[in-house]
This record gives C-alpha cells, structure tokens and sequence, in this order.
C-alpha cells in the first residue's frame, strides 16, 4: 500500500520546493539578495521549476486528500514502530515549521521597521529560502523510510 507518512514528507517537502522556487522567481527582494551574494548572478529558477513544484505539491496534496477520504474501516492499527516513525515525523515537521514561521515573522519585521535604507537585516530571506531548500533533501533523502518499513511488513 501507498504509506501515509510518506505522502506527509513528499507534502512538506514540494512545499519547501515550491516556496523556495517562487520566492526565487517572483520576489524581487529575494532575487536582489540573491544576486549581492552571488556577485551579480540571477537565480537559475525559470517559470518551469515553479510550474513543476506548484503542479506536484497539487498533485501529492490531492493523494492526501483521496487517502484520507478512501482510506479502509477496517485497517489495522500501525505497527508500534510505524507509531514511534510517526511521532518523530509529526514532531520534527511542527518544530521546523515554527522555526521557519518565527524566521519568516523575523525577516518581515526587520525589513518593513528598519526604512533606513541599510540592508543590513538580521534574517534575510534568501537564509530562509535556503533553510527550506536543506529541508527539502532531507525530506527527499529519508521519505521512503515509511514506504520501505510498510512494504516490509
């Protein structure tokens, strides 16, 4: 069968893909910080990447949805190891998710009180872009774990 927590972590991580792309592309604030970092360079996001993210967060968002809503009545209860997966999942995605919230409340704060003209803001947003692009791989590197132990069973 198709495991729950890894549709969880393929959610999670196509919307950490899709932040980082978009902010990329359609943010001039993220591609002029993007660019003093990179002396000069504009970002390699094109329209495709965020057009490819956005359409498998959609995609991985409606399979939640159809598991959820078809999801059997007489399924067993998980395996006490799947439990402890869960745990571990549920709490690791509710700590990052605070962090990148508090991050992001930090960023947009600093940037809308200091009118100084002075870029020298405490978080910047190009930071957290990157905070979500590491979270990405290793979602993409440990989502099959729950795939792998459920066909395992």
């Amino acid at each position: 069968g198709l495991s729950l927590d890894y549709q969880v972590l393929n959610l999670v991580g196509f919307a950490c893909y899709a932040g980082f792309n978009s902010a990329l592309f359609f943010s001039s604030t993220v591609q002029a910080e993007y660019g003093a970092r990179h002396h000069g360079a504009a970002s390699a996001v094109h329209l495709n990447d965020v057009l490819f993210s956005l359409h498998a967060l959609a995609a991985t968002a409606i399979t939640l949805i159809q598991i959820y809503l078809y999801r059997s009545s007489t399924a067993k209860a998980p395996h006490p190891v799947t439990r402890i997966l869960r745990w571990i999942t549920l709490t690791s995605l509710t700590i990052f998710l605070l962090v990148v919230t508090l991050l992001c409340t930090l960023a947009a704060t600093s940037t809308s009180l200091r009118g100084d003209g002075n870029n020298q803001h405490p978080v910047k947003w190009l930071d957290i872009l990157y905070l979500l692009s590491g979270a990405k791989l290793v979602i993409t590197c440990i989502k099959y774990t729950p795939q792998v132990f459920e066909n395992w069973q």
